[in-house]
């Protein structure tokens, strides 16, 4: 508990082709192996089991739709364009909402029993409930919640065709892989790009990962054609790169992105000759993006708060906010749904940790639906789920299935 990730990977593995795996992975999933308290998580996240990566059929879309469907099918209401201004009290408990002026319907309050914010944790309690609610050392606290770790510039592609890697000649299964990494060759060239990016560097070599998510659903891209997301880990103020001194938060809107991107694009041609031909069309989403549309994804923090020691694990969100279970915030009646643990992601866990609370405290846990097991049934099933259907015919055959 007291190492770094880098620390435990150094003791662990011998192997240096071994050791950059791990390294690699607790970037992939924003948990730094260069902060202490993560090493045993880094080390379980990429133990070198196998680790299964799904997706939505039809593409990430699919699956709000198909939570909207059944919140509503079970009776529930969904209000959009409806921000709120205020988390109301009454003695001294959490009991209702305030729209803003601004929404469709300005002003309206709302009451209930029981309040979930997944707002992340400082819009929850410095925007909606404010200094005269949780006081002032709780405001203090909460309004240096840290969410400036590294996050991500994403890159999505539009293709003509699959990109074809050069690797693919030694070892064809590469081409039935839709998730994939260019890393670096050695643990120290990791470790010291982390440790730029980390001090608001931008690292001088150019890593990241890549999903081509059509090579398991083509029904995401119309026939013969293939999308991509790749990103790179940045630091939301980057001040500095190769050499040149940046303007913070302001070099996303100056044109770094692009500049940035560009580079994964020249690394993308390196790896599989052809790519830059094969594309249609290409967006970048940098940080700030990602805040202008989600406020609540402050600096573009894409798991609702760094994963710092001090924000980490049994301390997530910080100490004493959640002090009677995962989501149970110390304001009676109110439940958090993001910035808890385990992060925020598509996995759903810290929705599904909050909604259990909750359901546990209102007396309604016990439901025969809620007590089936969904991963034994894949479990049981997983071999009939249709793999590859979007790989080209000649690379079908020969390697590992991925």
């Amino acid at each position: 508990m007291r190492m770094t990730g880098y620390e435990l990977i150094d003791i662990v593995y011998e192997s240096e082709h071994v050791r950059t795996l791990p390294g690699a992975w607790g970037e992939f999933t924003g948990q730094w192996p260069i902060n202490h308290r993560v090493a045993p998580t880094v080390l379980g996240l990429c133990s070198m089991a196998p680790v299964p990566v799904h997706q939505a059929r039809g593409g990430s879309h699919a699956l709000t739709h198909a939570l909207v469907k059944c919140f509503v099918a079970h009776g529930g209401e969904i209000w959009t364009t409806c921000p709120v201004s205020k988390i109301l009290m009454e003695n001294g408990k959490a009991a209702g909402i305030r729209l803003a002026d601004h929404a469709l319907l300005p002003g309206e309050e709302i009451r209930a029993n029981t309040i979930v914010s997944n707002l992340t944790l400082t819009p929850t309690f410095r925007d909606l409930l404010g200094e005269e609610v949780i006081g002032p050392e709780w405001m203090r606290r909460i309004k240096f919640f840290n969410y400036d770790d590294p996050q991500l510039l994403g890159i999505h592609y539009a293709l003509k065709e699959a990109p074809v890697f050069k690797s693919a000649d030694s070892d064809p299964a590469i081409q039935r892989s839709w998730v994939g990494y260019f890393g670096c060759d050695t643990l120290d060239e990791i470790r010291t790009a982390q440790t730029q990016a980390m001090t608001g560097v931008v690292p001088g070599q150019t890593m990241g990962g890549w999903f081509i998510p059509t090579l398991a659903d083509p029904a995401q891209a119309p026939a013969g054609c293939h999308t991509i997301l790749a990103w790179i880990t940045v630091p939301p103020n980057p001040r500095s790169w190769d050499g040149q001194r940046l303007n913070g938060w302001d070099s996303w809107r100056e044109g770094l992105g692009q500049a940035l991107a560009n580079n994964m694009t020249s690394l993308f041609e390196e790896m599989a000759p052809g790519f830059g031909d094969s594309i249609i069309e290409s967006h970048v989403n940098t940080p700030r993006d990602q805040e202008n549309s989600n406020p609540s994804a402050i600096r573009g923090n894409m798991i609702g708060g760094s994963a710092i020691p001090e924000q980490f694990g049994e301390n997530r969100p910080l100490p004493g906010v959640c002090p009677n279970g995962a989501s149970r915030s110390f304001v009676p009646n109110l439940y958090l749904s993001n910035s808890i643990h385990p992060f925020g992601a598509t996995h759903l866990a810290s929705g599904y940790i909050a909604a259990c609370e909750i359901a546990e405290d209102l007396g309604c846990r016990e439901q025969s639906w809620w007590n089936g097991k969904p991963f034994e049934w894949f479990f049981e099933n997983m071999g009939r789920t249709s793999l590859n259907l979007g790989v080209d015919e000649r690379w079908k055959t020969g390697g590992a299935q991925s």
